[in-house]
């Protein structure tokens, strides 16, 4: 298994994009970095029904992610699932099966007590609610389109409906 030591966590801008910048130190000692749009917590939220106040969970995905091995032809994926519910319990179990090859620490451990966690500046940057929702009709109508079927009525009031979360 190969540990990934959280280093750095730090707000950064790419090409006019706001990014989070993590740096990792890999159990032979060199190091690495997963750059991520700072929106890409909102996405997952919006195209996998997870509920926006559930950081924990969107950060283990995005930060595992990178480590994932193209889907086979044949696998769930959020555009030709059944249901977002299908993608979403797939897209976890691909999560899940990373996890036993690779493990990433959060928070250093330093005379047997833990440190402060790096991705608390994360964590303090709630999702914004009404993004994750019109990121969610944006996957809706993505979705629909790939599947052969109508798109999804926008909503009355023409703002974006409030995704299903899980929970």
């Amino acid at each position: 298994m190969q540990t990934y030591q959280t280093q750095t966590v730090e707000a950064r801008t790419f090409g006019g994009a706001a990014c989070w910048y993590v740096t990792y130190q890999r159990t032979d000692g060199s190091s690495i970095a997963h750059v991520f749009p700072a929106d890409t917590l909102e996405w997952r939220a919006a195209e996998y029904g997870i509920d926006p106040t559930d950081v924990d969970t969107l950060l283990d995905i995005v930060l595992h992610e990178p480590f994932l091995a193209d889907p086979a032809p044949d696998a769930i994926t959020l555009y030709n699932a059944p249901t977002i519910d299908d993608a979403r319990a797939a897209h976890l179990a691909r999560i899940d099966a990373v996890k036993t090859e690779v493990q990433i620490v959060t928070a250093p451990a330093a005379r047997g007590l833990r440190t402060a966690d790096p991705f608390a500046v994360i964590r303090a940057e709630p999702l914004s609610l009404d993004a994750v929702a019109e990121k969610a009709h944006t996957v809706e109508e993505l979705r629909a389109d790939l599947l052969g079927q109508p798109p999804p009525q926008p909503p009355a009031d023409n703002t974006a409906a409030a995704p299903t979360l899980a929970t």
